[in-house]
């Protein structure tokens, strides 16, 4: 019988690490199972090899219903505790790569190379093509030590065709990422394009992405973060900027797509989700769809905000009373609502600047303040 991973880990941990692994688990009972720190200390008291014997005895245990998913699930929180935990994709994944570094450094390859095939599947997917290499060098590692030659032979020579494409790959993220940033710090500074130059600016960047459109694809990648995401907020903006209303509602009705799809990576950009709802609120009420202004504003509300009161809490507030004005106001006109939207938006900035967190009641009364008048 193969011997658990959890136990191998447990026996791994040197002492400084079992000390903080049994603070963590004491600390969390209320979110984790209250017999996970139990099955840590039982594990620890053996030796290494008595795995029968804490088997028979955690068998014999009334409060464990489920030894496989117990195991399987305090497998995942010891290395939580020893590699440090985090959301956002590009985070997960450097907590996800220090958890091979050390399964790896604890001659635990097997449970390495599971977590690199399972990572190499991600990154691909949210077009990361740069963290290939790393993780290539470290399934190198992983096969030497379990003394596969042959595989490391044939891993090597695959690579030298993987690398071209990564670069470009990498070189295609960049490109959307710059556009998509510097589109959008303009817009946020400017507004709304009222010189000829600035028309004629967000044009470019449109027509040009019509010139290489094949360029972004969704086939290639449409998770949420990918070069596609980023290149389609860019179109996003830009149509924004211009008041195309029509397309702009397009562009945000495929970003929410892929959302729907990825939620898991969007709830944690929450900023970033919500100027989407947002905005695509803001481009169904200008192009006839005053109907979708509702879900836009219930998103919003659903978004867990994780630093309120703060920054990310001015953000949720006016996103949500810009939508609710609009809806208020039937008949306003799109330079009328542009106004007030610069000017509620620098009013809260001044607050921002003024005093941190903002209390929400003043936050309230600021915006409805200026909505009013």
């Amino acid at each position: 019988m193969p011997q658990s991973p959890l136990y191998t880990l447990v026996w791994n941990l040197s002492a400084g690490e079992k000390k903080m692994v049994r603070k963590i688990l004491a600390a969390n009972k209320q979110k984790r199972p209250s017999n996970f720190l139990k099955v840590f200390e039982l594990i620890d008291k053996h030796g290494k090899g008595e795995n029968k014997a804490i088997d028979k005895k955690l068998q014999s245990d009334p409060s464990i219903k489920n030894l496989a998913a117990t195991k399987h699930q305090l497998y995942h929180h010891v290395l939580d505790c020893v590699a440090g935990t985090t959301e956002k994709f590009d985070a997960k994944y450097y907590q996800r790569a220090t958890k091979i570094d050390y399964l790896i450094s604890k001659a635990m390859y097997k449970e390495g190379l599971k977590l690199i095939d399972s990572l190499k599947q991600e990154a691909a997917q949210h077009e990361r093509h740069h963290f290939l290499a790393d993780l290539h060098y470290n399934e190198l590692t992983a096969l030497r030590g379990q003394g596969e030659l042959q595989k490391c032979h044939s891993l090597a020579r695959s690579w030298q065709s993987d690398k071209s494409r990564a670069m470009e790959q990498r070189r295609k993220y960049d490109d959307a990422y710059n556009n998509y940033y510097k589109l959008y710090l303009e817009y946020c500074t400017r507004g709304a394009a009222n010189t000829p130059q600035d028309r004629e600016r967000y044009q470019s960047f449109i027509n040009e992405s019509f010139m290489n459109r094949d360029r972004y694809s969704e086939a290639d990648g449409d998770s949420y973060g990918s070069s596609y995401f980023y290149h389609t907020l860019a179109l996003l903006v830009a149509n924004l900027a211009l008041n195309k209303f029509n397309q702009s509602v397009q562009h945000s009705g495929k970003l929410l797509d892929i959302i729907s799809r990825d939620t898991q990576n969007a709830i944690h950009d929450a900023q970033q989700y919500a100027m989407i709802l947002y905005n695509h609120g803001l481009g169904s009420y200008f192009s006839g769809r005053e109907h979708e202004i509702d879900n836009m504003i219930n998103g919003i509300n659903s978004i867990e905000w994780f630093s309120v009161p703060g920054e990310e809490g001015f953000y949720e507030l006016f996103y949500e009373y810009m939508l609710t004005y609009m809806k208020q106001n039937p008949s306003i006109q799109v330079d009328q609502f542009r106004s007030t939207e610069q000017k509620v938006s620098r009013r809260l900035e001044r607050l921002l600047k003024e005093s941190h967190p903002i209390k929400r009641r003043q936050i309230i009364s600021d915006v409805q303040h200026l909505l009013n008048h």
